[in-house]
Parts: C-alpha cells; sequence; structure tokens
C-alpha cells in the first residue's frame, strides 16, 4: 500500500503519480516521449510447454512436483526465464491453458511461478478461448508483441484462420514482426527461450521472425 502527503494529493505531481502506477499495473508503460507503450504479451500453455520431458533439459534442472492432482515435470531453467521476462518487465505474461485458475493456485506456487493473469478463464472451452484471445491481442493493436507459446499451435492456428478470414490479420500474423509464434513438441528448450528473449529485446530481424511463423512446422496456407 503506498501512502501520500495531504500536501501532494491533487497537485500535477500526484497525478502523474497515479496514471504511472495505474499504467504498470496495466502492463503498461511510459515510454521516454510520455505517449503508453503496452508490454510485449506472452500467451504461456502449460501441458506440452512448462510440464514436459524434452530430451535437451539437463538432468541437474529437471524436477517433478504434484500440482492439481498431477505430476509435473519442468526445467528450473524454463521457470526461471520465465519469471525473469515478467520481474524485468520484458513482457506482460498471461495463463492460457486448459489449467485455467488452477494455473494460479496450484501449478505457480508449487513450481514457484509469480503470479500471472488469466487469459483463458473457462477450461471446458479451452481451444477455442486460446484461439480468441490470441486473435483479439493481436487484431485490438497490431503494434504490440506478441508471443503464443503453445505445443499445439498447428491446429489451433488452421482453425484461426477457418474461423476469421481476415487478410489483414493473416499479414500481420505472418508479416509484420509483431508476432512470435513458438511451437515446442514436449517442453520449452533453450531455443525456445533464446528466441523469444531475443524477440522481446528487439534483436530478431523481421526476416528471422517471418521465417520462424512462414516456414517451420506452421506450414500457413495464406
Amino acid at each position: 500500500m503506498l501512502y501520500f502527503r495531504p500536501a501532494l494529493i491533487g497537485s500535477t505531481k500526484f497525478f502523474s503519480v497515479r496514471k504511472t502506477l495505474a499504467l504498470h499495473g496495466a502492463g503498461i508503460t511510459d515510454n521516454p516521449a510520455g505517449t503508453a507503450t503496452p508490454l510485449p504479451l506472452v500467451l504461456l500453455d502449460v501441458d506440452g510447454v512448462i510440464n514436459g520431458v524434452a530430451r535437451s533439459w539437463p538432468k541437474d534442472q529437471t524436477k517433478s512436483q504434484w500440482a492439481w492432482d498431477y505430476r509435473i515435470t519442468y526445467s528450473t531453467a524454463v521457470i526461471n526465464q520465465i519469471n525473469e521476462w515478467s520481474r524485468t518487465k520484458a513482457a506482460e505474461i498471461k495463463w492460457s491453458t486448459f489449467w485455467g485458475s488452477h494455473a494460479q493456485t496450484d501449478l505457480a506456487p508449487a513450481l514457484k511461478l509469480d503470479h500471472f493473469e488469466l487469459a483463458t478463464k473457462n477450461p471446458e472451452d479451452c481451444g477455442e478461448l486460446k484461439r480468441e484471445s490470441f486473435f483479439n491481442a493481436v487484431k485490438e493493436n497490431p503494434t504490440r508483441k506478441v508471443v503464443w507459446i503453445d505445443d499445439e499451435l498447428f491446429s489451433m492456428m488452421h482453425r484461426v484462420w477457418e474461423k476469421y478470414e481476415d487478410v489483414v490479420l493473416r499479414k500481420n500474423i505472418l508479416e509484420s514482426g509483431s508476432v512470435l509464434l513458438v511451437n515446442p513438441d514436449d517442453g520449452l528448450e533453450q531455443k525456445h527461450l533464446t528466441m523469444v528473449d531475443l524477440f522481446l529485446k528487439n534483436k530478431l530481424t523481421r526476416e528471422e521472425i517471418e521465417k520462424n511463423n512462414k516456414n517451420s512446422e506452421y506450414e500457413f496456407r495464406v
């Protein structure tokens, strides 16, 4: 809880501080020019992403833990990197998973993940909600960086195209350089973490991003 001196309340400085707090709380930062810039958004799945069996995980970094009556196998390096993105304001992270609120109440405490908001709240219709949250994020702010990490992106993205025949959206996803799609097989690996980190730090060229989104296993039909 923050307290302000009575003399400060009502002043220009007070409203400036209040605005800054509100922006940061909403995943928004003020850039040097004074305009609001949303943090990059990372939509994060659990199974096949955090919960996995990637062969490249070092044994000393691979742990197991119970959460929501499931045995979770995970990499501490993956957990540390995700937390770092959040803590350093490199990105706003939201859960996009069948786990729903259990990701917050069961998984996060067990794996020592920070608290992240939910992009999908109803596990019974999770696949549709994942697509909706991604589509809305891209359409609402085409310049905001969005990372979608899910082990079922291939099938879900084709369903996105089937439902949303939006040529502008497709072009934005594939060519704008503002969207990165990450589709791990058996858990996030270092190569995925490195690519996301470079993307968040604006260190990937548009050509590298487009190649990842267009020429890998996704094979989008535009």
